[in-house]
C-alpha cells in the first residue's frame, strides 16, 4: 500500500516535467516533406552534373584508348553526340524531380 502513493507522486512529477518541457519537438509534416524534397532535389542535381563530366571523361579515355590501340580515328566516339544523349536521358527525370519539388504547395 505505501507504493501506490509513491508511484502515483512519481506519475504526477513526470507529467508535470513533460507538460513544461518546452524542447520536445513536435512532428512537422509540411517540415519533413520539404527537408525530403530538397535532399532528393540535390541529389538528382549533382549526379546530371556527375553524369554529365562522367559521360565527357569517359568519352575522351576511350577515344585516347582505341586511338592508341588501332591509330584509327574512324572509331573515335563523337563528344557532340553524347552529351546530348546523357543530358536527355538523365535530364528527364531531373526536371520531372525538380518539378515536384518547386511544385505550388496547393496542390
Amino acid at each position: 500500500m505505501m507504493k501506490i502513493p509513491t508511484i502515483n507522486a512519481q506519475l504526477q512529477e513526470i507529467e508535470d516535467k513533460l507538460a513544461s518541457d518546452n524542447t520536445c519537438d513536435i512532428f512537422d509534416e509540411k517540415q519533413l516533406n520539404e527537408i525530403t524534397r530538397a535532399r532528393i532535389g540535390r541529389i538528382f542535381v549533382w549526379g546530371f552534373f556527375i553524369a554529365l563530366v562522367g559521360s565527357i571523361v569517359f568519352v575522351v579515355a576511350y577515344n585516347l584508348i582505341i586511338f592508341s590501340l588501332t591509330k584509327q580515328v574512324e572509331l573515335f566516339l563523337n563528344l557532340e553526340s553524347i552529351i546530348p544523349l546523357v543530358g536527355s536521358v538523365i535530364g528527364t527525370p531531373l526536371w520531372f524531380v525538380m518539378g515536384y519539388y518547386f511544385k505550388n504547395n496547393g496542390e
